[in-house]
């Protein structure tokens, strides 16, 4: 007799995304050491082993440590090997910076996965978005946990989802280095570097700019009558708020008016 649905175990669990963090972050640290071996040996290796602890402790301790910690400490080291500390300015990066070099691909693509990973398992423990603000507990009552993802919604999906995700997005960023790495100018500033932030700062602010607008648009496209309506309205009394304050002055004006002079 086999066991309901609900009794059974779930195909996929968080030991899923632990396990994919940690080997992850295994491969971050080993490729960093390796690439730092020469460089602040003894600085690189201590900030390696701090990674190591942080990223630890977030994945087996359910610490609600932000993962933005250990970003600034795989960060770090990677800033250190290409800053000129006696200059105070940057210098050229050591390594070879080929379209497809093995080691930075399988880099970026670890970092990423474990990020990946550690921001799933956040949502399991702690969530990440925010209560509903608009949504008010009473005095005196208790407003409950936090708002977690359920541990039943997790699908081998997602897993294999990131199989063509983290190579596309891995490629996709060697290509933005490679292109940042080559002198090219659009505006007429004199040192070349500051010409290329400026078309790549106004290049991502229009990007935004259009990815907001697309997304309102669709947000308006997936909405029901009711909260399309409820919409509408509140665009009418924002343009039209001022205009209706008046009329209903002058309507209550009226009414006291009259009966002022209706009275013997």
């Amino acid at each position: 007799m086999t066991k309901p649905a609900d009794d059974q175990a779930p195909i996929m669990t968080e030991r899923h995304y632990q396990a994919m963090s940690t080997l992850a972050l295994s491969v971050v640290i080993l490729i960093q050491i390796q690439q730092q071996a020469t460089f602040l040996a003894g600085v690189a290796l201590f900030v390696n082993v701090l990674i190591a602890l942080v990223g630890a402790m977030a994945i087996f301790y359910r610490s609600s440590l932000s993962p933005l910690v250990v970003l600034i400490a795989i960060a770090a080291p990677q800033i250190a090997e290409t800053f000129d500390f006696h200059n105070l300015q940057f210098r050229g990066d050591r390594r070879s910076m080929q379209l497809l070099d093995v080691g930075e691909v399988v880099w970026c693509a670890a970092v990423l996965v474990y990020f990946i990973g550690q921001y799933r398992l956040q949502t399991l423990w702690f969530g990440i978005l925010p209560d509903d603000a608009r949504v008010t507990t009473p005095p005196g009552e208790d407003p409950g946990p936090p708002k977690v993802r359920s541990a039943r919604s997790l699908r081998p999906t997602e897993l294999a989802a990131l199989v063509f995700a983290v190579p596309a997005v891995v490629f996709f960023a060697q290509i933005a280095v490679m292109v940042l790495k080559h002198p090219w100018t659009f505006v007429d500033l004199e040192d070349a570097r500051w010409k290329q932030l400026f078309v790549v700062a106004w290049t991502l602010l229009v990007v935004m700019f259009l990815a907001a607008h697309v997304f309102s648009h669709w947000r308006r496209l997936q909405m029901d009558r009711g909260s399309a309506l409820l919409t509408l309205q509140d665009t009418l009394w924002d343009e039209t708020g001022g205009e209706q304050r008046d009329i209903n002055r002058w309507i209550v004006w009226k009414k006291l008016t009259n009966q002022q002079l209706t009275k013997p």
